[in-house]
């Protein structure tokens, strides 16, 4: 059984059972305690792009021994391997993701929600560049300023400071976050890339710190090159 700050956790059998060490005078009480942890599992599966990132706890039941009882809603099949008439595989994970190592406070999932919509829809929502740029910026509040948010998250200031430079002025007349003149101009492919590797690492070092532990230190180096 693992160990959290709220007591122990199960997962087996397509059943996350989570034994609280805190007294809870109701269901809703013991459901709001057991959140941060079940949140952080599912959405750090995502940030991980973990082949069962879209997996979610559904609540079952909860008992007076201070029990919490989540049923995982797609459980994973043992792994198959299949190709579609297209060309495309297909892996079907056999495995649970791991136990987060993360916390995240409520803006800081507000903005994972808002980034990840902007990657999926590309061409009908909201430009890559604004949402990656809030994200950003929620790290150089948090800290008080860029350079203390790269000591804070454990982050290289030359990934905050090529964060900023791609996500500010870049981009075209319809997807740029500010108007720059003939210096705007369209991401490239590498980019794109670029700027979804760095925020996920970002937001992992969010929850890592929200979670009470120290990351290991970023560099440009665990990042893709750019050209």
């Amino acid at each position: 059984m693992g160990r959290c700050e709220i007591g122990g956790f199960l997962l087996a059998d397509e059943v996350l059972t989570i034994e609280l060490e805190v007294s809870s005078n109701s269901i809703a009480h013991a459901r709001e305690l057991a959140f941060p942890l079940i949140n952080a599992w599912q959405l750090e599966a995502e940030i991980r792009r973990h082949p069962l990132r879209g997996f979610r706890f559904a609540f079952w039941k909860a008992d007076v021994n201070g029990v919490v009882a989540d049923r995982a809603e797609h459980p994973p099949e043992p792994l198959e391997q299949q190709k579609e008439d297209e060309g495309a595989l297909i892996f079907t994970a056999s495995v649970y993701p791991p136990p987060p190592q993360t916390r995240f406070m409520a803006n800081i999932r507000s903005a994972w929600v808002r980034y990840r919509m902007a990657a999926i829809a590309t061409d009908i929502g909201e430009p890559i560049q604004s949402a990656a740029y809030y994200a950003l910026t929620i790290a150089e509040q948090n800290a008080g300023g860029r350079r203390n948010a790269a000591s804070v998250y454990q982050v290289d200031l030359a990934i905050l400071h090529k964060l900023g430079e791609l996500t500010s002025p870049r981009g075209s007349e319809i997807t740029a976050r500010k108007a720059a003149g003939s210096t705007a101009s369209p991401l490239t492919r590498e980019e794109v890339h670029w700027i979804d590797s760095a925020i996920r690492w970002l937001f992992l070092h969010y929850g890592a710190v929200e979670a009470g532990y120290l990351p290991d230190p970023i560099t440009m180096d665990d990042l893709p090159e750019l050209p």
